[in-house]
């Protein structure tokens, strides 16, 4: 065997080696704290992109990123100025090739701001000490697998190439996040129906982009992906109405998803997200309801976020040229 060929089996072998805690617990009694694990492994294994030094950082700031989080949860106001906040991490990110962590960090923050997930092992509030602690726990547990993996066989993982953006885009695209991502959170808090708000907060996250060229792009990458992936998991756990059967081919897909990240089109990656995540928390007589909050919530996001984008280009565009 090449040694290339070699180097393709130990890094699909760490890659799938990743996700043994998330599964374990999903076989255990413990089943419902398996999600919390995939918080903290995800924005780890998405970290991988960039090396094992980064993941070992997202490893640790996810966990950070959850706890305050959930302790801020009990206030709308007070969890839109968090999110925001880390929002300027996010951006400044880009300078360095960073953005798909940090975007990760930051989604699982607003998740643990907006819908603020408890741990069942407890019987108190999502955000008191204890509940966050044990929810962060295993948060941490996830990210820190990944970076074992990562050490033992995924170090010499090839990276993709980092294009900084220019400065002028940066700076714009830094305003907007804060901004859109403000009052997202607030409009998820406070006015918005259902408990899969955050999904509006997280569309935006992972489809601005600086400039409007990778944001339409992304932002049609992500609907299409979310759209078609949740119907297809929509019409699986519909139809087949076992659901230890759907868990465990949304713990299969999850996996899928985490390696089509490094390896697939941002579509592709999208569409397996959505479809394990729909498979992973919904029955037979709540996934349509889900998934048409999902779809709803993400098209709801993706058309004000290139709305917004369209309009500061309008507005920005003649000043550019008048300083030209």
């Amino acid at each position: 065997m090449s040694t290339h060929r070699m180097s393709v089996v130990r890094w699909l072998s760490g890659l799938l080696l990743c996700f043994v805690p998330m599964v374990c617990l999903y076989l255990s009694s413990w089943s419902p704290s398996a999600s919390f694990v995939y918080l903290g492994l995800l924005p780890a294994l998405v970290a991988l992109e960039r090396g094992v030094r980064l993941a070992a950082v997202t490893a640790v700031l996810t966990p950070i990123s959850v706890f305050l989080g959930l302790m801020v949860s009990g206030s709308a106001w007070i969890s839109a100025v968090f999110v925001a906040a880390i929002c300027i991490g996010v951006a400044w990110s880009y300078t360095k090739g960073w953005q798909g962590a940090a975007t990760y960090i930051a989604s699982q923050g607003a998740l643990a701001a907006i819908a603020a997930p408890g741990a069942r092992l407890t019987d108190m509030a999502p955000n008191s000490l204890v509940s966050a602690a044990v929810v962060t726990g295993f948060v941490l547990v996830g990210g820190v697998w990944v970076v074992l993996m990562g050490v033992l066989l995924l170090d010499d993982l090839p990276h993709n190439a980092h294009e900084q953006p220019a400065d002028e885009d940066l700076r714009r695209f830094t305003i907007m996040l804060i901004c859109l991502v403000f009052f997202g959170t607030l409009a998820a808090k406070l006015w918005l129906p259902g408990g899969h708000a955050w999904w509006v907060v997280l569309t935006i996250l992972v489809v601005l982009q600086p400039g409007v060229a990778g944001t339409s792009s992304r932002t049609l990458h992500r609907v299409l992906g979310t759209v078609a992936g949740g119907f297809l998991a929509a019409l699986l756990v519909y139809t087949i109405g076992i659901n230890s059967v759907t868990t465990a081919i949304g713990v299969f897909v999850a996996i899928l998803s985490g390696i089509a990240y490094l390896k697939a089109p941002y579509w592709v990656f999208a569409a397996l997200l959505t479809a394990a995540l729909m498979c992973l928390s919904f029955t037979p007589e709540t996934v349509i309801h889900g998934y048409a909050e999902r779809a709803g919530f993400t098209l709801l996001a993706a058309t004000a976020t290139v709305a917004v984008l369209k309009v500061s280009e309008m507005v920005l565009k003649p000043v550019e040229n008048k300083r030209i």
